[in-house]
């Protein structure tokens, strides 16, 4: 089995397959990933990571008073 994941990058789009495939009965499948971001920087993906599993705070009780945020 080949698998092969691309980013198009115009509409249409050509295909090549490898030449062991030429003159056999090939199935192509198309399918979209939503919401993947790809790092190829090791720092940044860690430090995405680190983002992401952090602290959490909890706002659930949080009320904004905009007179107050707007005192001098």
């Amino acid at each position: 089995m080949y698998h092969q994941t691309v980013i198009p990058i115009q509409s249409n789009f050509v295909v090549h397959f490898p030449a062991e495939f030429v003159g056999k009965e090939v199935e192509i499948v198309f399918g979209l990933k939503e919401n993947v971001i790809e790092v190829e920087n090791q720092n940044v993906k860690n430090a995405l990571d680190r983002i992401k599993n952090g602290r959490k705070i909890d706002l659930t009780d949080f009320k904004f008073d905009r007179e107050e945020a707007n005192e001098r």
